[in-house]
C-alpha cells in the first residue's frame, strides 16, 4: 500500500489534501494525503496518467483507496471532518491523532 501523497500530483490535487475525514469504520481520523492505495493500482494509475484523463482515472482509483490506519486498513468510506464538526462543534478544529470519536451521527 501507498499513500496518495505519494501519486503524481495531477492525482494527488483531485484525490489528496491535508483535510481530515473522519473513518466510519474505525472511526478515526486522518487526512485525504494519508489514505492508501494499493500497489498494482498506484502503478498502474502512475503508467497511464496523462494530462486529459487525470479526472477519470482518479474516479477509479478512488474505489482503491483506504483507511491507512493500524487495525484497520477498511476501504476508504469515510466524511469530511468539516461535517462532523459542523454536527459536533465541541469537537476539536484539529482532530487528535488515534482518538477515536465514536458518536458522530454519520
Amino acid at each position: 500500500m501507498k499513500p496518495v501523497k505519494d501519486l503524481p500530483e495531477p492525482l494527488r490535487a483531485i484525490l489528496g489534501g491535508s483535510d481530515y475525514v473522519w473513518c466510519r469504520v474505525c472511526h478515526r481520523t486522518f487526512t485525504r494525503d494519508e489514505a492508501t492505495v494499493d500497489d498494482p493500482t498506484f502503478d498502474k494509475a502512475a503508467k497511464f496518467l496523462n494530462e486529459k484523463n487525470a479526472s477519470r482515472l482518479a474516479e477509479g482509483v478512488e474505489r482503491h483507496m483506504h483507511c491507512p490506519l493500524a487495525k484497520c486498513g477498511a476501504p476508504f468510506d469515510v466524511v469530511s471532518w468539516k461535517l462532523i464538526r459542523l454536527k459536533d462543534p465541541q469537537l476539536p478544529d484539529t482532530p487528535e491523532e488515534g482518538c477515536v470519536y465514536e458518536d458522530t451521527g454519520y
